[in-house]
């Protein structure tokens, strides 16, 4: 289920999890060319959550202001002016939730390596963990991630696929 992301404070539980935002227009997903394909479903973020609920209210609350800097996504949007294109407006969420926090962190790691795999890049809110997966994938430090990455969720995948 997808709800405006200026909404989802009605709707989010307060449970482990993890959750993805997309961009839409006129009610269907903005497509987003990346580097090995296009988006079709306008994803702009995934994150995970000890509590949903905060997590999500704490990315809308640093999307609304730029000078509240708690959310790294939000830095994301405001710094590479997607605040002048994107309107919070225009993005929808849905999540997944899991038993724990630990679980949620390895779902959120298992999305964004299979959306990786299939765009060549992670979405354009996640811009912050380049840097880990550098670290990762190039130099070998793998103590980063959960070793071996989870089987990804199917709620996740077919949110992200």
């Amino acid at each position: 289920m997808w709800v405006k992301l200026v909404y989802a404070r009605d709707h989010v539980p307060q449970r482990p999890g993890v959750y993805v935002v997309r961009w839409v227009r006129d009610g269907k997903p903005v497509r987003i060319p990346r580097v090995l394909a296009v988006d079709e479903k306008g994803i702009l973020y995934i994150g995970s959550a000890g509590g949903l609920r905060d997590g999500v209210n704490s990315l809308v609350k640093g999307l609304r202001r730029p000078e509240h800097k708690a959310h790294a996504a939000a830095l994301m949007y405001h710094f590479f002016g997607l605040d002048k294109h994107i309107k919070l407006e225009e993005m929808e969420v849905s999540w997944a939730t899991f038993g724990s926090y630990k679980e949620a962190e390895e779902q959120e790691w298992a999305a964004l390596k299979f959306y990786a795999d299939r765009y060549g890049e992670v979405p354009p809110l996640n811009r912050q963990l380049d840097k880990k997966l550098f670290h990762v994938h190039v130099l070998g430090l793998a103590d980063i991630l959960p070793a071996p990455l989870p089987k990804l969720d199917s709620r996740l995948a077919q949110l992200i696929a």
